[in-house]
């Protein structure tokens, strides 16, 4: 069971329970409104890892956190990066995992290799993972609009933040 546990960021919506509720979701910080919830792979849904999971499993969190990273990386075979005609990057992945490719640093130093410079990311969506470089003032500014885009008209917002891959991790690029 615990082979079938992935990470999923999404976004934090505030809610706290309290720190013994058994039924509290699994989760991690990861950078801004961002964070990582555990869940198993059901094959057509994702039931959240809880609280009380851990005990089952017979793991605690860290563990569950590299278990499930493990698992992220066999799906990574099936990643691919599109190039977009306004000169972003996309990340397509299986349509439920492409926020969970920021989990992956190898990913984006090799993007940012290419790219010759900091990757900028926008994620609007748990499926729309958009990228560009960060030095590049005109493609930045079509990744804002396309952000801006996928939000107006998407069903599972995200975040209207935009992040920089520095350092080997995620900050939030100041507006």
């Amino acid at each position: 069971m615990l082979g079938s546990v992935l990470p999923l960021v999404r976004l934090d919506v505030g809610r706290e329970e309290p720190p013994d509720d058994p039924s509290a979701p699994v989760r991690d910080f990861l950078v801004g409104s961002l964070v990582v919830v555990y869940a198993f792979d059901e094959g057509t849904r994702f039931r959240t890892v809880a609280q009380r999971d851990l005990a089952q499993l017979g793991v605690d969190q860290a563990a569950l956190a590299v278990a499930a990273h493990d698992h992220l990386l066999d799906r990574m075979g099936d990643l691919e990066i599109l190039e977009r005609p306004d000169g972003c990057g996309m990340v397509r992945l299986d349509g439920n995992l492409e926020a969970s490719a920021l989990l992956v640093p190898q990913l984006w130093d090799n993007i940012g290799e290419i790219l010759g410079d900091e990757v900028l990311v926008a994620v609007p969506a748990p499926d729309i993972v958009l990228f560009c470089g960060a030095g590049n003032h005109a493609v930045k500014l079509a990744l804002r609009a396309a952000r801006d885009r996928a939000l107006a008209v998407g069903h599972r917002k995200m975040t209207s933040d935009l992040f920089r891959f520095h350092g080997g991790s995620w900050h939030v690029e100041p507006a």
